[in-house]
This record gives structure tokens, C-alpha cells and sequence, in this order.
């Protein structure tokens, strides 16, 4: 999923040239992807608590690499955030199949573990996808980043088709009364909605930096495309490397107070990072370093929150990823539509937007730990 968006992100200025339009409808293609991925995931987590995560994930798959190379011949750059939003839609099978398997096979500390191989898979997105992409864009041109996706989507639905077993233990029928009776329960509990919308908060701060970062580093900024591909390939680090870290620490730390300093962290990181935009001339340096920071940060918080959501109700764990994905990708693509307004002159409003997301996260954060210590008294 992450892939989807960080391999063609130093493309956006070059896609904008070639549509003739402006950078805010190309931004949008971010949007549109991260808006169908959370459709998606309610639509196709629940289906596969009936039809099993096997044939969800293989049909997505199929469906992913047409529609990624449709894209190629997208006429207009409507007709591309379109496209973009089948996309999300079709990647969302495959996320919340991969999410929910781990809940079939895994529980507890075990579970939080396999959450966090998931998000250092994930991570790998930000590593190699902005690097690639860059190349492909200097070399190729746009539309081979969707050939990519079409080969990348292609090689899943092979693989999967061959090797994977289905791992849910009771298929639950398609009645649309119990459907509707479960969604209403998972979002009865308050700890559940609030850490859905913390992880939507911290994937805005990721997901933010690829709509305005390309635009402040190659247009403002004057550097290359390849240069870009070089920073975001640090970004990508940071998260990898928090994740790696965070894999180690939960044996000793509780994982949900780890989460919780990490934010207070990342807030204060933001913080330093809007404060050097104000007294200091703008260079790459106190963008970037504050930035990986701030992604090293999210990578002990991510995983921990997402896992102490996703092991709320084991026994659809379907409905429960889809629920809790849709929600967050609700929040991204509202946050991401925010980010695709912003004026990309400065690092001011980038950390601007951090300070505020960060802020909201902490706030909800410590509201849900207070109300699971009432609930537990």
C-alpha cells in the first residue's frame, strides 16, 4: 500500500507538467488512493470474514494490476485520480487480508511482534519506493511507475495463488443484519475508535510529507529528482529503523507506554522543526534531519497502537481491520486534502501541520488511557 504511493511521488511535478494542470489535482491522486483504500477495507474486510482471506486477497490482486495499468493510458488527470481511487480500493484487499491473517494465526505479545514485521515490510515502501521512483522518472518517465505497480500486483496474485493457505478457522455468513450488528458493536468501544483515529493522525504525518515534500524539495527548493529519491530514502530509513528498534524494546517496555513516549517525542521534534523554520534560513538540513526524526519516532508508535486495536475482537478480525483501516484512511485522506493545500514555499506549513497532528494525537493518546484505567477499575 505504501509502495502505491511512494514509488511515483517524485513523479508528481512531471505528471503535472504533462496534464498541464495544476500541482493541487495531481496531489490529489494521493487522496483519492488513500480514500478508496479505506472504502475498500470495510467492503472487502468484511467479505473476507465470509469468503475467507485466500480468495480476497487473490481476486484484489487480480483487480490491482488491471487497474495499475490502466493508469498508464489515463487520458486526463481526472480520469487518473479515478483510476488512482479502483487502486486504493484493490490494494485494500490485500492489506486487510495481510493484517487479518496475522490475527488468525497470532495473539498477545506474539501478535504485537507479527504487527511489527508487518510494518517493517510496510516501512520498506518509503525506503525503496521514493529511491526507484526517482530513477524511473529520470530515465522513463511517469508511466512506468505504474508498469512497476502492474508487475508488482501481477507477481502477488501468482504467488498467493500458488502458496497461500486460507487461515480463517469459521467463515461467518453474509447477512447484512449481522454485519450491521457487528459494525455497531466494534464501534461501541471507545478505545477502539480513538486508536483507529491516532493511527490515522500518525499515517497523516507520513503520508503528508510525500504530497508537499516533492513539490518544497525539486520546485522550491531547486534540487533533483534523483536528489529527492536520496531523502526520502533517509525518511524511509527513520521509520524502518524505529520499527527494527521497537521490535527489540517491547520485550522489555510495555508496548502501549512506548507508543505514548514516542509521541511526546515526535511532538517536540515537530515543534523544534517549525521553530527553525521561523529563525533560520531555509536549507535541507533542518527539513530533513528533524523529519527523519520525527519518522524513527512513528515507528515505535505505529505498530503498538495498530496491534492493541486489531486484537480487540480475534474472532472477526476481518470486520475489525476493516473497520479500524477505514477509519484511517478516512482521517488520512482528510488530512492529505489539507496537506495538497498548503503552500509548498516553506517548511512553515508542513510543520505546522505536524505540530497540529502530533497535538491531537497526544490529547486522544491520554484520553484512551484514561478510559481503559476507568474501565479496568
Amino acid at each position: 500500500m505504501g509502495t502505491g504511493v511512494d514509488l511515483y511521488v517524485p513523479s508528481l511535478p512531471a505528471i503535472t507538467n504533462y496534464y498541464h494542470t495544476s500541482a493541487h489535482i495531481i496531489q490529489l491522486t494521493i487522496s483519492f488512493y488513500i480514500l478508496g483504500y479505506g472504502i475498500g477495507q470495510l467492503l472487502l474486510g468484511i467479505l473476507s470474514d465470509s469468503i475467507g482471506r485466500r480468495k480476497t486477497l487473490i481476486v484484489s490482486a487480480l483487480l490491482y494490476t488491471i487497474v495499475s495499468f490502466l493508469c498508464i493510458y489515463a487520458p486526463n488527470p481526472y480520469s487518473l485520480n479515478a483510476l488512482r481511487f479502483l487502486q486504493g480500493i484493490f490494494i485494500a484487499g490485500l492489506g486487510v487480508s495481510v493484517r487479518s491473517i496475522a490475527v488468525d494465526c497470532f495473539s498477545g505479545l506474539d501478535l504485537t511482534k507479527a504487527m511489527t514485521y508487518i510494518s517493517i515490510s510496510w516501512s520498506l515502501g518509503p525506503i525503496i519506493g521514493p529511491f526507484m521512483g526517482s530513477y524511473i522518472q529520470h530515465y522513463f518517465d511517469w508511466q512506468a511507475n505504474f508498469i512497476y505497480f502492474g508487475i508488482y500486483g501481477l507477481s502477488i496474485f501468482i504467488y498467493a495463488a500458488i502458496t497461500l493457505p486460507e487461515t480463517i478457522k469459521e467463515q461467518h455468513p453474509l447477512v447484512f443484519t449481522n454485519i450491521l450488528s457487528t459494525i455497531v458493536n466494534i464501534l461501541k468501544n471507545k478505545s477502539f475508535v480513538l486508536g483507529s483515529i491516532i493511527a490515522s493522525l500518525f499515517y497523516a504525518v507520513i503520508a503528508s510529507f510525500n504530497i508537499v515534500g516533492p513539490f518544497l524539495i525539486q520546485v522550491t527548493m531547486h534540487y533533483s529528482v534523483i536528489t529527492y529519491g536520496h531523502i526520502a530514502l533517509l525518511l524511509g530509513a527513520g521509520y524502518f529503523l524505529g520499527n527494527v528498534s521497537n521490535r527489540f524494546l517491547i520485550n522489555y517496555i510495555n508496548p502501549i507506554r512506548l507508543a505514548g513516549v514516542a509521541i511526546i517525542a515526535a511532538l517536540f521534534v515537530a515543534i523544534i522543526l517549525f521553530i527553525l523554520g521561523l529563525i533560520a534560513p531555509m536549507n535541507i538540513y533542518i527539513i530533513v534531519i528533524p523529519v527523519i526524526l520525527i519518522f524513527y519516532l512513528l515507528g515505535h508508535a505505529f505498530p503498538n497502537i495498530v496491534a492493541d486495536i486489531i486484537s480487540f475482537c480475534p474472532i472477526k478480525a476481518g470486520s475489525v481491520n476493516a473497520l479500524q483501516g477505514s477509519i484511517m484512511a478516512g482521517g488520512v485522506f482528510i488530512f492529505t486534502t489539507i496537506a495538497a493545500s498548503l503552500k509548498a514555499t516553506s517548511q512553515i506549513p508542513l510543520a505546522t501541520l505536524y505540530v497540529v497532528l502530533l497535538t491531537c494525537s497526544l490529547v486522544l493518546f491520554l484520553n484512551t488511557i484514561g478510559f481503559k484505567q476507568n474501565v479496568n477499575h
